[in-house]
């Protein structure tokens, strides 16, 4: 449905299906690398998440699932599950790109009566 309204807007519209890890950081770079400047590229993510402590990470499809225990966050914790997610703070994949709010300044007037 937001993809569909986006292409009837006129945006171009890509979609992953159950992207691995490595296929969300490469297509994030490649897409940030050839958005045109002052052109905008919008990422709209859904799927699954957690908070591990005080970061927020996508759970691509490829991620390691912590074994079951009774503390359900405990085993997000370990290095080898945690290396496997993709912390949701995409910026460093950004090239070097600065994001903008979507407000534009408004030229000055002054009008003058004589």
């Amino acid at each position: 449905m937001l993809g569909t309204s986006l292409e009837d807007s006129g945006y171009a519209v890509e979609t992953l299906l159950s992207p691995t890890r490595n296929a969300i950081t490469e297509h994030i770079s490649d897409l940030s690398a050839s958005a045109p400047p002052g052109g905008t590229l919008l990422l709209y993510f859904t799927g699954h998440g957690v908070r591990v402590g005080t970061t927020d990470y996508l759970v691509p499809s490829d991620a390691r699932a912590p074994a079951y225990n009774s503390d359900n966050t405990a085993g997000w914790e370990q290095p080898h599950v945690r290396e496997s997610l993709l912390e949701a703070g995409i910026s460093r994949y950004l090239a070097n790109r600065s994001a903008g709010t979507g407000r534009r300044r408004r030229a000055r007037t002054r009008a003058r009566s004589m």
